[in-house]
């Protein structure tokens, strides 16, 4: 999947993804034109043409009924979705620790499945939920082992 900046028309992986070019991250109701810049929406040729007039100054002004159809696919929980503005954001203290808890009295699956879904949008916390998953599954193990060893001596 391909995508053009609405700022600076450079070309990007994902609509929603921050710009390599100007750093540009579309949130709230930019979403709406991000999607429509991509080839969700637009043949590569049409990627190209929009491309061409954001970097001639054109300003892009999708009519109310294609900004309509976007609203409808992304759905409001897409739209309300909240992102980081920096990508390289760290989790705060709370929700590590919560991560590493979840990862020892529930599964190291838990932090997995975190940085599955972080590893694009949010290369840092992905490694904190890595790093968690890690530390919890360690510390799982250890005490499992313990308590064979317990188990073994009894």
């Amino acid at each position: 999947m391909t995508a053009i900046c609405s700022r600076c028309g450079a070309t990007k992986e994902r609509p929603m993804a921050s710009c390599a070019a100007c750093g540009h991250r579309p949130s709230g109701d930019e979403r709406l034109l991000a999607y429509l810049l991509s080839s969700h929406h637009l043949s590569d040729e049409e990627l190209d043409e929009a491309a061409g007039r954001i970097i001639g100054g054109d300003p892009i002004k999708p009519p109310p009924e294609l900004l309509e159809r976007a609203r409808a696919h992304l759905g409001p929980a897409r739209m309300n979705e909240e992102v980081p503005e920096d990508p390289d954001e760290e989790l705060p203290v709370g929700k590590l620790v919560g991560i590493v808890a979840a990862c020892l009295l529930l599964t190291p699956l838990f932090g997995l499945a975190l940085w599955w879904s972080w590893r694009s949008d949010r290369p840092f916390m992905a490694k904190q939920a890595l790093w968690s998953a890690a530390a919890g599954g360690g510390v799982g193990a250890v005490a499992w082992l313990a308590m064979m060893v317990i188990q073994a001596q009894g």
